[in-house]
């Protein structure tokens, strides 16, 4: 909280005089943001996540359920399920968003997917505008419409708002497309179930050639994520690469040998690379005509955690510097 309102007491002496920021359930229940009064809080979902800290769904909602004690309006996902219980349990100002439930406040109608982003009509009383967003799937719908209510919210006029929605390029590491010609690389933060799931679902009817997917599942973190995120992958991909994320302090041998296993349920056709660089190459190397190569969980982090060791890995620069030297070697033939 110290260091928080520290860093809040430099931007004001700089001229800053709006902030937007990510509340963590963990950040939430150890009192790091006490003293902060919020003018606007957004909810977009509730899912299987850092359970390794709170223990149960229910101590994770009730974490991020702190956020909007401290917020003088809230904008919510109705969609969620724990989006609907915390609209009907908070005597806050509200404003819910939804895909599909026409009471909801604003909704987005007409939608329209594709590979680098989605299209809607953002829809409200005696309001409507159209909406073209860089970002693909129905999770990126969702976000742009908490992003646009959250500038309502804040007096932001709406159809400024929506414009501003429309003009954004889209978010580093969240469904970035790094290469497309031939085949397409993407890379992605993805490390849930559920992220996986979101991700890989939104890019698959997209998929001309095979959908190859190289994941890992993080170490000192909850196991229990590990069969929903190989389920989700071995669900929507042609060819996998099973590798490492974050190992931490767990072998990094063992978390594979323990996906591998449930890869193997599925009889989908997989390799093994404990070393996340040597797999991205080599899944750039076997990449044929059409093909669509999602790297998932590293995302805009440029480092891996590998026994209490932290080390330079940056996905956008291997990929770019894999086919800048297949450019330079076809021009010397």
């Amino acid at each position: 909280a110290w260091d928080t309102a520290a860093l809040f007491s430099r931007m004001v002496n700089a001229g800053c005089t709006h902030v937007v920021m990510e509340a963590s359930s963990q950040a939430l229940d150890q009192g790091r943001l006490l003293g902060l009064r919020f003018n606007c809080a957004v909810f977009t979902n509730l899912t299987g996540d850092h359970l390794d800290y709170h223990g149960d769904m229910e101590s994770y909602y009730q974490a991020k359920k702190l956020l909007f004690s401290q917020s003088d309006m809230a904008v919510i996902n109705l969609d969620d399920e724990y989006g609907k219980r915390l609209y009907s349990e908070l005597s806050t100002p509200k404003t819910g968003f939804s895909v599909k439930n026409k009471k909801s406040d604003y909704i987005a109608r007409n939608i329209s997917y594709a590979i680098n982003g989605v299209g809607f009509e953002l829809c409200g009383k005696e309001f409507c505008e159209k909406v073209a967003f860089s970002m693909p799937g129905v999770y990126s719908v969702h976000n742009a419409l908490g992003a646009a209510c959250a500038l309502f919210a804040a007096g932001i006029d709406k159809s400024s708002a929506v414009a501003a929605g429309s003009t954004t390029k889209g978010v580093k590491g969240r469904c970035e497309v790094l290469y497309s010609d031939d085949v397409t690389v993407i890379c992605d933060f993805a490390h849930t179930g559920d992220g996986l799931e979101q991700l890989l679902s939104s890019l698959r009817p997209f998929v001309k050639g095979r959908m190859v997917t190289l994941f890992g599942c993080a170490g000192d973190r909850d196991p229990i994520k590990r069969p929903a995120m190989a389920k989700a992958v071995c669900r929507y991909s042609d060819f996998i690469v099973l590798t490492s994320d974050n190992p931490r302090t767990e072998d990094p041998l063992k978390i594979i040998s323990e996906v591998s296993k449930l890869i193997r349920e599925s009889e989908k056709p997989f390799t093994a690379e404990p070393d996340r660089l040597y797999a991205i190459r080599w899944a750039l190397n076997n990449l044929e005509k059409d093909d669509v190569l999602v790297l998932c969980g590293k995302g805009h982090e440029d480092y891996q955690v590998i026994d209490g060791c932290t080390i330079y890995l940056d996905e956008h620069r291997i990929v770019r510097e894999f086919f800048e030297k297949n450019k330079r070697e076809e021009s010397a033939i």
